[in-house]
């Protein structure tokens, strides 16, 4: 996990610095130009800068029109994903405590990518972590927390109101790849139909899109593989709710699978080695005698 975090670090800084000077300021110029049908991914082009950092997706909100930073990847959400552990081991997990450079160059990045999710998950993680610190100064409490809730709450509601008014096919799409998932999962619940079989999803879907994918990383593995795959993904949630709430002492861990599954839900990895290995480290969690504190 310290590899990890240290290379999430750097792919992040790298995003920055090609977000300011090639996005925003156009002082480094793109390298190369990826037409979408090439990576098989959207509707939407990519300039790659170096094979360090792409563009590809535009976002309208705080008043800011243009490119999101995504980094490396191909959208937003996978950028949050990798983000999200590695500002979680950060936060918590690491022996020698967290490194402020680190988390500034996260938080920074999540916020770059206008990702409603990563915000979210970066906000509740910097509440958990400083929630000593917060409750025994008074300046804090009553005057700084609620200037910064204002300004989280104005720019959480116009990215969602970006996501829900201004890119109704968006969200209209997202929604109704959840729901065809979990109503193919139904239709075959202990078995599934078949990894990657995404012909027997269509007939569940509300309106027929060309080249449609899926939403959500559970939804595909309840589709796919049935309770016989989700199993080992729905378990150590459950087991985590309950031992978050019985087992104060290991909330810290319970809650990293907890953020594991709601990532899962809303993106698509379930087919990728990190999702196995994030997997691997909640069973991990929920099987330690007596939960003992150990550095991953």
């Amino acid at each position: 996990m310290e590899a990890f975090t240290n290379v999430v670090f750097m792919i992040s800084a790298l995003s920055l610095v090609f977000f300011v000077l090639g996005s925003l300021l156009n002082i480094i110029q793109p390298t190369g130009y990826y037409p979408y049908t090439e990576i098989g991914w959207g509707t939407n082009n990519y300039r790659d800068f170096y094979h360090l950092y792409c563009e590809g997706q535009t976002v309208f909100a705080l008043g800011y029109s243009g490119v999101r930073n995504i980094a490396l990847f191909v959208e937003g959400p996978m950028l949050t994903y990798v983000i999200s552990f590695a500002l979680y081991y950060e936060l918590f997990f690491r022996r020698l405590g967290f490194r402020k450079i680190v988390i500034v160059t996260f938080i920074i990045t999540v916020a770059t990518s206008f990702s409603t999710t990563g915000i979210l998950i970066a906000i509740f993680l910097m509440y958990i972590k400083f929630y000593e610190i917060v409750k025994k100064s008074k300046v804090i409490k009553y005057l700084i927390i609620p200037i910064v809730i204002c300004i989280v709450g104005y720019s959480l509601f116009w990215v969602v109101e970006d996501k829900f008014v201004s890119n109704v096919y968006s969200a209209s799409a997202r929604a109704d790849d959840i729901l065809a998932s979990f109503k193919c999962f139904f239709s075959d619940i202990f078995n599934g139909v078949g990894y990657q079989n995404m012909e027997a999803i269509a007939p569940y879907r509300l309106f027929k899109r060309t080249g449609a994918g899926l939403s959500t990383g559970l939804g595909a593995i309840l589709a796919y593989g049935g309770v016989l795959w989700g199993f080992w993904y729905i378990t150590p949630f459950i087991i985590a709710i309950v031992n978050y709430i019985k087992k104060p002492k290991i909330r810290i861990k319970m809650a990293f699978i907890i953020m594991a599954f709601a990532l899962l839900l809303v993106t698509v990895v379930h087919s990728r080695v990190l999702c196995t290995i994030i997997n691997a480290i909640c069973w991990y969690f929920i099987l330690q005698k007596n939960f003992r504190k150990e550095v991953l």
